[in-house]
């Protein structure tokens, strides 16, 4: 059977060999290899041989058996809820932690593969026995727990992955004694005092005086309870100085847990302050708590009593005095023990958690912070947005504070948190995201680091994109006079967890929030207009059209959108209508020019929003009144791009329209419809050179087919009635045959056009007739 010290040695060697890079001809073959390392001194068949499972002596009815307990085999069931207590009392074996320990290890080196439900098996079935020690082992159970939840998120189960992720949030919290609200906050900036404030402008939530007062009243105990223990040595029997000194060295990490406990629990900003408020004083007490609990995890591996702890003060006790006295006068210090008297034992090997690799303070925080990751992006799958943003926000916080971050990742996690900001109108808290993205910009580049490319752009994208989702709201509010769902109403809502330090960001309330944000008038619509254009511009000089076909097409799209809410709030037709050509210029040239094989969608989009600016424009100029040509100009354009989404539907071999319309692009599809029927019922006339004056070229004999695609094919103005009755008639039996009823009152108002249709070219008829007699 192995001992303790070969299954550490195996996690180690196995944990080295998993981190090799692998050979894409052989997937995965160094994480079976370091699997079956594990697996082989478990006793356990291996994954690239079909050997059998080799029977290791004592795995009977030993219970130090390295081979998992029936009921550790019967756990992973797939549930946090499942996995053993961890308040058990059972003092195991070292040995017994170290294979289960080598399980979970296996597993989650598994789950890095294919073999997903073996990987889960190995975790699920040692986490038991290291739950019954979670102080010794917090590295290593967060890990689990993140494992298993992210596995589960993968799976789509995402109420399963939420209790494994919050069940490594509330060890967390518990272990470390820090609060709910302050559980993100633990880490001190790096390279920063530990008692600094916690950045953006906030006070300090603790008292970093006092925590500092407790840290010397510390180190003073600490030194003269050294003392006292190196005095007691040199008149005591040499296993008798090692009690004595592990006496005192318990005694000091007894006296640094309660210091630094009670600076964790001491009075923090109010629940209802965060804006206010930061955490500097007690990020740095909750810290050092967090700290303490892990470098003491000796104290409770192997069965979580103080004589672990003893013993290891001992063999350190015993090695400080053979370092400082090894020799006098050139000889051993203990050369000959007096008779009868035994040799000191060789100092014992440090408890199984001080050899684990990754199971120290700094893995603590890796794998917490991995947590709040995690819980942001399943809380995001299950549409709690609010509170996804919040875990992505201390998730930024805590790799600013560590300095372990990857800048161009950072800096894109921050805009995208932004982008989700701006999406529910708190345009404040956006455009503080977006300062404290470039504001780490230029702290790191100035040290040296390089920004990528399509980040520097991405960061222009990104204040583009407020200015135009804040002129588009505005145009909600006081164009439409529509409501708006605010969740951010005012700087009293800013979280503490976007307070980062160090950063030279201006403070929350120097931008704009609320209705403050949006603009009432033509005048601060286009200074909105005109804040935004210059920032898209810089966006496409990266994000051009070959290359970037969908971010391109994306940014013309929110271009335009500018000009058509800013045509919102101007009073004059022909400067409305001008704004809308526009729209019309940036969209043209995309029109035809992407293969609609590779990008369906975006040639759509494309031909319905050019559609949607004519109609507009047609719709200005009527109302203007007096200008029939330019109004039947406007609806042969409209008609033409309407036809042209329409035709993109159509069997490429029978020209004919689907009998139903997936029900994805089956609005769009019925509003276009619709609008190809009103279009075609006002190009009264449009033949000819009015067709060609509104860029149709031609486009009112392309019309005339009808839906089905045959037809007679002139631009007369009789063929244009017949074209739009046949098509409003057949979008109305459409929606009647398919039960549309959201489009029912639309159907109702087509088929009344199409009376008047009927009406107009009855009119028109005895009108000719009576011209011939």
């Amino acid at each position: 059977m192995p001992t303790t010290q070969d299954l550490v040695d195996g996690i180690r060697q196995a944990s080295s060999i998993s981190c090799l890079e692998e050979d894409e001809s052989e997937p995965y073959r160094n994480k079976y290899q370091a699997a079956d390392l594990l697996k082989r001194l478990l006793g356990e068949r291996a994954i690239c041989s079909q050997e059998p499972t080799p029977n290791v002596e004592g795995s009977g009815d030993n219970p130090s058996s390295v081979e998992a307990p029936q009921d550790e085999q019967t756990a992973a069931s797939g549930s946090a809820e499942t996995v053993g207590s961890s308040g058990g009392t059972q003092i195991d074996s070292e040995t017994e932690l170290a294979a289960a320990a080598a399980r979970i290890r296996c597993g989650l080196i598994l789950l890095d593969t294919d073999l997903l439900a073996d990987g889960e098996a190995g975790v699920t079935a040692g986490l038991p026995l290291l739950e019954k020690s979670p102080e010794a082992f917090l590295a290593w159970l967060l890990e689990s727990y993140n494992a298993l939840g992210a596995l589960y998120s993968e799976r789509g189960d995402m109420p399963v992955a939420l209790s494994w992720l919050q069940r490594a949030e509330q060890l967390y919290q518990r272990i470390t004694h820090t609060g709910a609200k302050h559980a993100h906050l633990v880490l001190p900036v790096a390279g920063a005092a530990a008692s600094g404030g916690s950045g953006g402008g906030g006070g300090s939530g603790g008292d970093p005086d006092r925590v500092e007062q407790q840290q010397q009243q510390q180190q003073v105990e600490g030194s003269e309870e050294r003392e006292a223990a190196a005095a007691a040595t040199s008149s005591v029997e040499p296993r008798e100085a090692a009690a004595v000194a592990a006496s005192a060295s318990a005694a000091e990490a007894d006296a640094a847990a309660a210091a630094a406990a009670a600076a964790a629990a001491a009075p923090g900003p109010a629940a209802g302050a965060e804006a206010g408020e930061g955490s500097g004083g007690s990020v740095g007490a909750e810290a050092a708590a967090a700290e303490v609990v892990v470098a003491d995890a000796g104290r409770s591996a192997g069965g979580g009593g103080s004589q672990g702890t003893a013993l290891a003060s001992a063999g350190d006790a015993t090695a400080a005095e053979a370092g400082d006295d090894s020799r006098k006068d050139g000889q051993p210090l203990v050369a000959v023990q007096a008779e009868g008297v035994a040799e000191a034992p060789p100092p014992p090997p440090p408890p199984l958690a001080a050899q684990l690799p990754d199971n120290d303070a700094d893995a603590v925080q890796t794998q917490y912070t991995r947590t709040l990751f995690y819980l942001a992006q399943v809380h995001g799958h299950m549409k709690a947005s609010d509170r996804s943003a919040l875990y992505c926000a201390a998730t930024l916080y805590r790799q600013l504070a560590s300095g372990k971050y990857d800048l161009d990742t950072w800096v894109n996690n921050c805009l995208q948190l932004g982008g989700y900001y701006a999406k529910v109108h708190a345009y404040g808290l956006a455009m503080y995201c977006h300062a404290a993205a470039q504001a780490v910009v230029d702290r790191d580049t100035a040290a040296g680091a390089v920004l990528g490319e399509d980040i520097a752009a991405n960061i222009k994208l990104a204040a583009a994109r407020v200015f135009n989702m804040r002129l588009a709201a505005s145009h909600s509010r006081h164009v439409e006079n529509k409501q708006l769902e605010v969740h951010y109403p005012d700087v009293s809502y800013f979280p503490d967890y976007l307070r980062f330090s160090g950063l030279s960001v201006p403070s929350p309330d120097s931008f704009p929030w609320g209705e403050a944000a949006l603009a009432s008038n033509f005048e601060t619509a286009r200074e909105l207009l005109n804040t935004g254009m210059p920032y898209f511009k810089a966006a496409l000089s990266y994000y051009q059209l070959d290359g970037w076909v969908t971010d391109h097409v994306g940014i013309i799209m929110d271009m335009s959108n500018m000009y058509r809410c800013l045509a919102g709030f101007e009073s004059d037709p022909s400067r409305a209508a001008a704004m809308h050509r526009c729209r019309a210029q940036l969209l043209e040239p995309l029109s035809g020019a992407l293969n609609p094989d590779h990008y369906p969608g975006l040639s759509r989009s494309i031909d319905l929003e050019l559609a949607h600016v004519y109609r507009e424009i047609s719709d200005i100029r009527e109302i203007q009144g007096g200008q029939a040509g330019k109004v039947s100009s406007a609806a042969s354009s409209s008609a033409r791009f309407y036809h042209r989404f329409l035709r993109s539907f159509a069997a490429p071999d029978t020209g004919s329209l689907p009998d139903r319309v997936d029900p994805d692009n089956e609005p769009y599809f019925l509003m276009a419809s619709f609008g190809l029927g009103r279009m075609l019922h006002r190009m009264r006339g449009a033949t000819g050179g009015a067709a060609a004056g509104g860029g149709g070229g031609g486009a009112a004999t392309a019309m005339v087919a009808g839906p089905g695609g045959a037809g007679k094919a002139d631009g007369s103005f009789e063929s244009m009635l017949i074209a739009a009755h046949q098509h409003l008639r057949w979008t109305s039996e459409y929606v009647k045959k398919h039960g549309l009823e959201s489009w029912t009152q639309e159907a109702q108002a087509a088929e009344e056009l199409c009376e008047l249709l009927v009406e107009q070219m009855r009119l028109r008829s005895l009108a000719a007739a009576a011209a011939r007699r």
